[in-house]
């Protein structure tokens, strides 16, 4: 009778299902990785939108209060700490305000 020999397959088996398994690992790692950049590319790209609208409302009003009042070096300190909605607010004070003090005293007012 003819006796098979299944320590050979059994070891080509083993071998197969441990390629398939670090194969899966692979894939499940690049495609993870991909994701992951891809979201962190996504969130740079809102954060850095964010941060250049800031800047760039921030030197505008710069600009609005040294047309209005002339120049003032401590005002960029004052700039500075503006957030985004704080400045949307000081651009409509800025059209209305005498001069810088009264500005700045409406504008932490609000």
């Amino acid at each position: 009778m003819f006796k098979m020999n299944t320590t050979r397959l059994d070891k080509v088996f083993a071998e197969w299902q441990q390629e398939t398994v670090e194969r899966s690992i692979e894939e499940g790692l690049k495609q993870g990785l991909e994701k992951g950049l891809e979201q962190g590319l996504e969130q740079g790209l809102e954060q850095g939108l964010e941060q250049g609208r800031l800047a760039g409302s921030r030197d505008l009003l710069g600009l609005l209060l040294t047309q209005k009042f002339g120049e003032n070096e401590a005002r960029a300190e004052k700039l500075a700490t503006l957030d985004l909605e704080a400045i949307e607010a000081a651009t409509a004070i800025v059209l209305e305000a005498r001069d810088e003090p009264s500005f700045w005293g409406a504008l932490s007012d609000k």
